[in-house]
């Protein structure tokens, strides 16, 4: 008895459909050996968050499904799996991209059905740094600026998400003083909605508070293609800035460790050493900058000698050192005269000035 027509056609499909199943199976079988589902599974399989969602895990999903786009020099996956674990399951979805040859994940989640949707990359803070003067300039470890200086800060996020090489980043301070009252807000500080060739961004913040005291700073980052929320936490001090002061003025005869001239009066062609010490100043990332201007005025205040400058003392410092600051005039003819002495400190655009009057006869 020849077999009927229907039974043939039934074989057939039967054939072509465990031909058509046999290699769904291999590439199924191919794409689980893959760098991009290697990644995504262990991804999952040790994701702390999936843990918390639905217990220990017991197995992934026997047919994922995938998504890969390749061209020459760039290429993106797209994977979906069942995660099943104790108490519940749900699906899990990973971006990849290939970059210098390296599989990367761009961004991953896991969505449990009638539950909330479990973001598996954190946003990274790399780094988060206080500094002076510039936002590449010095690190400032102790958070202590002086009033009326600028307060940099630099933020650095890593593990942004990036959908068709844009990135969207958002960043919000909020400053509060010792009393816990908010003293400066701004939800939308700094935002970053461009196109990037990478997943790290910097944000370089400048701050200026206008009293002195303690603060609490607080910056919430916002990765906007992805809805994750970080925040970092730090404490800064604003003081008062020293005022730079000239003491101990004193005019001496026959050189610097000679003998103090308390009346003032010299002879004509007589070495005129004028010695002080300068207190008060300011010290930025350790280093003074004093800078001395010296006039001879005459008894109606007119300049007869003068010397803008004429000393610059810009090095290395401790708080507690003071500064030694001596002076030679000569050549002056008899006359009633005043010595003006300016001390400028170039730290805090402060200065104090200091007029002796004195004579030559």
């Amino acid at each position: 008895m020849q077999p009927s027509r229907t039974f043939k056609v039934g074989l057939i499909f039967l054939l072509v459909a465990l031909v058509l199943g046999s290699a769904y199976l291999v590439r199924v079988f191919r794409f689980k050996a893959s760098i991009p589902y290697k990644l995504s599974a262990t991804l999952v399989t040790g994701s702390p968050e999936i843990v918390d969602a639905i217990g220990p895990i017991i197995s992934l999903g026997h047919f994922p499904r995938w998504n890969v786009h390749q061209e020459k020099n760039w290429a993106e996956a797209h994977i979906e799996f069942k995660v099943i674990g104790q108490t519940d399951q749900g699906e899990a979805e990973v971006w990849l991209y290939q970059e210098n040859g390296i599989w990367l994940i761009n961004d991953a989640v896991l969505r449990i059905e009638g539950k909330t949707e479990l973001s598996l990359i954190p946003l990274e803070l790399v780094n988060f740094t206080f500094h002076s003067e510039s936002s590449i300039g010095p690190l400032n470890e102790s958070h202590e600026y002086e009033l009326g200086e600028d307060i940099f800060i630099k933020l650095v996020l890593g593990r942004l998400h990036r959908i068709n090489g844009r990135i969207k980043v958002k960043e919000g301070i909020t400053v509060k003083n010792d009393k816990g009252k908010e003293v400066y807000s701004n939800p939308s500080f700094m935002v970053f909605d461009e196109q990037s060739d990478t997943t790290v961004y910097t944000f370089e913040n400048t701050l200026k508070l206008d009293e002195a005291g303690t603060y609490h700073i607080a910056i919430d980052v916002a990765d906007e293609l992805t809805g994750r929320v970080e925040r970092v936490e730090d404490k800064i001090k604003i003081v008062e800035p020293q005022t730079v002061k000239i003491r101990s003025f004193q005019l001496k005869k026959n050189g610097f460790d000679g003998v103090v001239n308390e009346s003032g009066l010299f002879k004509e062609g007589e070495v005129i050493y004028a010695s002080f010490q300068v207190m008060g100043f300011n010290l930025r990332t350790g280093q003074i900058a004093i800078g001395e201007d010296l006039f001879v005025l005459d008894a109606d205040d007119n300049p007869v000698w003068q010397s803008p400058n004429i000393a610059s003392l810009k090095k290395a410092w401790a708080t507690d050192e003071i500064v030694l600051f001596q002076n030679k005039i000569e050549s002056l003819k008899a006359g009633s005269y005043k010595l003006k002495v300016i001390i400028r400190d170039e730290n805090h655009d402060v200065y104090d000035s200091l007029i002796v009057p004195f004579k030559v006869e």
